[in-house]
């Protein structure tokens, strides 16, 4: 730990794989900060959400670089949201998108986007079985009349 003055506030850099937050070397970022292993300093989560993980791979290989060119809602996947927003795809929406209801704050697939769905899988079902045996069958008639 690199610290200036007397108590815990006052360090600039924080070893032992310990994170550095506002002055501090914690175990752990606090709420609404995700950490960053590679630099090990918290970062802030978007304002939607309430905790937060690293989205991408590439902040390990190249932390200075994608750290300064990659907006933090980018470099940021959600995991829970603020009470007004709900989780859907790793960002926190104020709304679902056509298809998607919230449920306890996470977009989900609708009942009845779901059932059409099904309705749709099972008449493409029955059109395949009505082609196969009309197929069928012209081939039996085929073969019945070379018979002849």
């Amino acid at each position: 730990m690199t610290c200036s003055g007397e108590g815990s506030n006052n360090c600039l850099k924080c070893e032992n794989n310990l994170y550095f937050y506002e002055g501090q070397c914690l175990v752990e970022c606090p709420a609404g900060f995700y950490p960053d292993s590679s630099l090990f300093i918290c970062h802030s989560c978007p304002s939607t959400c309430l905790t937060c993980t690293s989205r991408n791979f590439f902040s390990f290989f190249f932390p200075y670089i994608f750290s300064l060119s990659i907006k933090n809602s980018l470099a940021t996947k959600c995991v829970t949201c603020t009470s007004e927003y709900s989780l859907y795809g790793g960002e926190c929406v104020g709304q679902c998108p056509d298809g998607f209801t919230s449920n306890n704050a996470i977009c989900s697939r609708t009942f009845l986007f779901f059932f059409i769905f099904l309705i749709l899988c099972y008449s493409n079902f029955l059109i395949f079985i009505y082609l196969k045996t009309k197929i069928t069958e012209t081939q039996k008639q085929t073969q019945n009349q070379g018979n002849f």
